[in-house]
């Protein structure tokens, strides 16, 4: 036997859909039950043939949300009742109706406000939508009344619990309309009231006081410039304009831009000594609208020379034929350049002399002068420069180097017989300072003088012996080394012989 029908209620709408019908049906309670079948037309006279919605196997589910219908739509169902058999039973036909989908309810717009000490932005504010088909907020925007979407689209606002959005980059001092819309999942919109607001106009910035400015001390080409801050919100830069003429304004020189508007002072460098001039701090605000401030003069200081400083009398150096010690006082200027050291040999030196150095260290005030004359007469001046190129010279002093006198002569030993053809030599060490070297000269007959070519020469202090070969056997030689110094004097030793035997 077929399957007991069951009995199919009209299908409601779910909510506020608009795309959903709500179907319910009494139990069939078949021992062979196997599945539940709705079918849907969008006509009467639903059968099997008809589309299949859905297939139910529990027997105890006895209702069902059909979806993805079109909104205001009639649709027409049946549930038919299979039994393990195939045999199937179909329910009454019922028919159900999707809601309308109706436009939105609109929201009321509130008029625009500035934001405070902005003049770019406006704030806009709505009630809220509160529908369940809701999709987004879209605000429009135009500078003549009469807004719709066709208007520029300012933003979409997803979220229905924001009521506010902040319009920015707009032209100050301008009037702008606004009207929001509410847009439905269905694509349906609703618009509310028209409203009108502001932006603030922008005012130019507040101006600062600017002071004298003052020379830095102990300096003649810098000067110190200070003003009063400025608190307006929308800042943006000090910009310092110069002048050596009065009636200072953007167009002159610009010195420098301050983007941080607590540094209230500025240290102006490279000036021309003892010089005037003229300053004004103009106020940039965001909007580049500028307020210059009062204009002020200030001189820099005069370049006064430096402080000169005392030379002391140049002293030889011990041991030494070609060199002078120089020292003198130290300069305390804060402007120093250098100290540079001129020398004549003779009285009257200025910079026209010979320059001997340059020194830029301030704490260094002593210097020795190589490559001089013995036993000669040098004068000196030291004159400081500063760094604007004025100079001061110290008082002038003399000083004369050591004589250069011959070399302290070294004592030979009594040559050692080595072999038939060999002697060794060996003499005392010479400690002069400017030791040269030393020449050993041999002859067959006394006195042995320097006046032909050396056996040897050796340059090295420390060498005090040398192994004089292939001599002739049974023959005496007379030998004596002679010292030379770096000024080219000569010392000779005293005279040794001896005779190279087998």
């Amino acid at each position: 036997e077929k399957p007991k029908a069951v009995t199919l209620y009209t299908p409601t709408p779910v909510g506020k859909s608009l795309d959903r019908l709500a179907l319910s049906w009494t139990r069939n309670d078949d021992d062979d039950f196997d599945s539940y079948r709705i079918f849907r037309s969008t006509t009467t006279g639903v059968d099997s043939s008809d589309h299949l919605v859905t297939t139910i196997s529990s027997q105890s589910t006895i209702q069902f949300e059909d979806t993805g219908l079109e909104e205001n739509t009639a649709y027409y169902y049946r549930v038919y009742v299979y039994d393990t058999g195939n045999m199937a039973a179909g329910s009454n036909e019922v028919m159900g109706k999707t809601n309308a989908n109706e436009a939105p309810v609109a929201v009321h717009a509130y008029t625009p406000t500035p934001v405070p000490n902005e003049y770019d932005k406006l704030v806009i504010s709505w009630t809220r939508n509160d529908d369940d088909d809701f999709e987004s907020y879209r605000i429009f925007r135009s500078t003549a009344a009469g807004v719709d979407s066709s208007s520029f689209l300012v933003t979409t606002i997803a979220s229905k619990a924001t009521t506010s959005y902040e319009d920015s980059d707009l032209e100050e001092n301008t009037s702008y309309y606004y009207r929001i819309y509410v847009y439905d999942t269905g694509g349906k919109a609703a618009g509310s009231n028209e409203v009108s607001g502001k932006t603030n106009v922008d005012e130019p910035p507040v101006a600062v006081q600017l002071y004298a400015p003052s020379p830095v001390p102990k300096s003649y080409d810098k000067l110190t410039i200070s003003w009063t801050r400025n608190n307006d919100d929308d800042f943006e830069s000090y910009r310092i304009f110069r002048s050596t003429a009065a009636g200072v304004d953007s167009t002159d020189f610009l010195l420098t831009t301050i983007n941080n508007r607590n540094t209230t002072n500025y240290e102006d460098t490279e000036l021309e000594e003892n010089t005037v001039y003229y300053y004004r701090v103009y106020v940039y605000d965001t909007g580049n609208h500028a307020t210059g401030s009062n204009e002020v003069m200030g001189r820099t200081n005069a370049n006064t020379p430096p402080e000169a400083v005392n030379l002391f009398t140049p002293t030889p150096v011990p041991d030494s034929y070609d060199k002078l010690t120089i020292s003198w006082t130290r300069n305390t200027d804060d402007d120093f350049e250098s100290y540079r050291i001129f020398r004549s040999k003779s009285a009257g030196v200025d910079t026209s002399d010979t320059l001997v150095t340059t020194i830029t260290t301030q704490a260094t005030i002593q210097f020795e002068d190589t490559g001089l004359t013995a036993n000669t007469i040098y004068f000196y001046r030291v004159y400081v420069y500063d760094n604007g190129n004025l100079a001061a010279g110290s008082n002038e002093k003399s000083g004369k180097t050591n004589p250069n006198t011959p070399p302290e002569a070294v004592i030979m030993a009594q040559p050692f017989v080595v072999d038939s053809t060999t002697l060794h030599l060996s003499w005392s060490q010479n400690h002069d300072s400017d030791f040269a070297a030393y020449y050993i000269y041999r002859s067959t007959s006394s006195p042995v003088d320097n006046s032909g070519n050396p056996v040897a020469v050796i340059n090295s202090q420390q060498v005090t012996q040398f192994i004089d070969s292939k001599l002739t056997p049974n023959t005496q030689y007379f030998y004596r080394v002679y010292v030379q110094d770096t000024g080219g004097l000569f010392s000779g030793s005293n005279e040794v012989s001896a005779t190279p035997k087998p």
